[in-house]
């Protein structure tokens, strides 16, 4: 640049070689729905469908988180009393929603069933005398011994049914093989018989220092739980 002349030139734009071509306008595209931000309410409703297919799928997998315990305390009737002595006094439903146990009212001993969300307990006719009660896998019968017999009754009522002669059962249990194994007081064998009846047979003996008593069928009917006591005061 010389002069001043040359400044003026070049504010001008006197030293370009090219001509200014005017800019055409640009148009912006408009955006599909699915392309569009999405509102903070749809992305909320978007994570909760997210969530529901989440926990439908975690369910639909068979695995499901375990029921917690739950304790409560049941009180009898003023009316009734366990009695002494009666070795295994009540038990429980597969399902847990009946309580069948025994009891003297008004002097009788006999068995009580009573439904766990219900205030009352009703008597079972034909079971007076009982001892040791047991459910059978499906809880619908009430297996128990009773006037020197093994003996079991429908838990919706009905006639008693005796399956065998036996002196003073000590625990008693029936397996989803539909055979039942019992215990003696007086020692001896663990027992079984079939569930519908028959002769019953060995199952255990001991030796004769020793007794088999309060038998527990594994639920693959597979095994048997019991106490190997022996014989004597503290036994």
């Amino acid at each position: 640049m010389r002069d001043i002349g040359d400044v003026r030139l070049a504010i001008e734009g006197g030293f370009e070689t090219t001509a200014s071509v005017p800019s055409e306008p640009v148009a912006v595209p408009q955006l599909q729905v699915w392309q569009r931000p999405m509102p903070l309410t749809l992305a909320g409703l978007a994570l909760l469908l997210f969530g529901g297919l989440a926990v439908w799928a975690f369910l639909g997998s068979g695995t499901q988180p375990s029921p917690s315990p739950q304790r409560f305390t049941l009180t009898l009737p003023d009316s009734d009393r366990l009695p002494r002595g009666a070795g295994n006094m009540l038990a429980l439903s597969p399902d847990g929603r009946t309580l069948v146990y025994v009891a003297s009212r008004d002097g009788v001993v006999q068995l009580f069933r009573r439904p766990i969300d219900q205030f009352e307990a009703t008597p079972m006719p034909g079971t007076e005398g009982a001892r040791n009660p047991f459910f059978s896998p499906d809880g619908q019968w009430v297996g128990f011994a009773a006037d020197g017999a093994l003996q079991k009754v429908a838990l919706a009522g009905g006639p008693t049914q005796t399956l065998t002669a036996t002196p003073s059962l000590r625990g008693a249990d029936w397996g989803a093989d539909d055979m039942i194994v019992y215990g003696l007081y007086a020692g001896g064998p663990l027992m079984q018989i079939p569930a519908a009846g028959g002769d019953p047979t060995v199952l255990f003996t001991p030796d004769d220092q020793r007794r088999s008593w309060w038998p527990q069928v594994l639920p693959d009917s597979d095994a048997v739980l019991f106490t190997l006591s022996a014989f004597g005061p503290n036994a």
